[in-house]
């Protein structure tokens, strides 16, 4: 893509009150955003709300065009980086079955990991020990077959990395719930370098923690086709997640434990709601249709 293009799509991405079905409109009617940016308000009315075409027609406000061009500066420093668009071959089309989905994201690695099938770990925040070496042992082998997406977060998916890690024929994306290049830029940075790692947030965006947590999750349900829950709590958060992945059709397993457990509490709940029961990898192998 060109940095034009990349400019384009970023001042479309973040033209305020744009939602993602006006832009699809927009594109299927006007064409590229370089055509959108170019057309009459009056053409732009005819496809979006009154407020919204202005804001097309108006000059790039001056804080928005820094941090568009700051942007661009660093895809185009920072090896492997990349800007995927909703018109580009490599934009996975699972994304488009979510809620708002992007009209663009961020990758830094190799974006081939994109259209293989991939499976996610999730799970308590603090599993017990079991749990971790499940988490571990389960990622290391499954990612030796099928790419092993996990977000930054503590507990099984954190498990989850280091068996990734460990494997040495492993595949793996990486989804970061922050400004790309922040704190954790040594654990992106090695991530890239060896897999593929993905964000909906820009190295330079500000966003607040909930508002993060929604990106993440939309994002990881958009690129992963296939799920299991390890251990959690019924009050953990991955049960919504993981009903609102089942809503999406999504493959949907979890691993049974002791009844006396709190940590068994989610995977039984998850279990009745319709998730799979799984003991073994081979039988994700076999959930997933992957031999």
């Amino acid at each position: 893509m060109q940095r034009q293009e990349q400019y384009d799509w970023l001042r479309l991405m973040w033209t305020n009150g744009l939602s993602f079905e006006m832009a699809k409109n927009l594109l299927s009617t006007i064409g590229l955003p370089e055509l959108i940016f170019s057309s009459s308000y009056a053409t732009l009315c005819r496809v979006v709300p009154d407020d919204v075409a202005r804001r097309l027609c108006m000059r790039v406000d001056s804080e928005i065009d820094e941090r568009i061009q700051k942007t661009i500066a660093w895809i185009e420093s920072t090896p492997s980086a990349d800007l995927i668009a909703l018109t580009d071959s490599r934009y996975p089309t699972s994304l488009l079955t979510v809620p708002q989905p992007p009209l663009a994201f961020f990758v830094l690695g190799d974006s081939s990991y994109l259209s293989q099938p991939s499976v996610s770990l999730l799970g308590s925040s603090n599993p017990n020990q079991e749990g971790i070496e499940l988490a571990r042992e389960w990622a290391m082998t499954l990612s030796q077959s099928v790419v092993v997406v996990e977000a930054m977060s503590e507990g099984v998916e954190r498990a989850a990395l280091q068996g990734v890690w460990k494997a040495s024929q492993a595949r793996a994306i990486l989804v970061s719930d922050e400004p790309l290049g922040e704190s954790r830029a040594s654990v992106i940075e090695a991530m890239s370098q060896r897999h593929l790692v993905v964000s909906l947030i820009g190295p330079f965006d500000e966003v607040g923690a909930e508002q993060r947590w929604e990106l993440r999750n939309r994002l990881l349900v958009g690129l992963c086709s296939s799920f299991v829950l390890v251990q959690a709590s019924i009050r953990s958060r991955a049960l919504n997640f993981l009903r609102e992945a089942l809503d999406l059709n999504r493959n949907v397993m979890a691993i049974p434990g002791s009844v006396h457990s709190p940590l068994s509490k989610g995977p039984h709940y998850m279990i009745k709601y319709g998730a799979r029961l799984v003991e073994t990898t081979n039988e994700v192998f076999e959930e997933m249709r992957v031999k």
